[in-house]
């Protein structure tokens, strides 16, 4: 499991890759950015987040509150590509 925490657009872009590098076949790469009630700017959604991670080739199949921050989408491979 690989988590990522990104403030902002360009720190996802910017981190994304070397995280989906410490993917294994069969785990979850867990992306976690500021919520929007959280007071931290950010230009992250899960809408943004999901896109960027499907425009990978994952899938998203989880989703969590971290914490009052945090919020949190888990990735993994499709079953067809493990």
């Amino acid at each position: 499991m690989t988590l990522l925490f990104c403030r902002d657009e360009a720190a996802l872009a910017r981190w994304f890759p070397g995280a989906l590098d410490t993917l294994a076949r069969d785990g979850g790469l867990w992306v976690c950015w500021p919520k929007k009630s959280s007071g931290v700017a950010t230009d992250l959604s899960d809408d943004r987040v999901r896109a960027y991670g499907l425009g990978q080739g994952l899938v998203d199949n989880k989703v969590c509150a971290v914490d009052a921050v945090w919020s949190g989408l888990r990735f993994v491979y499709r079953l067809a590509d493990r």
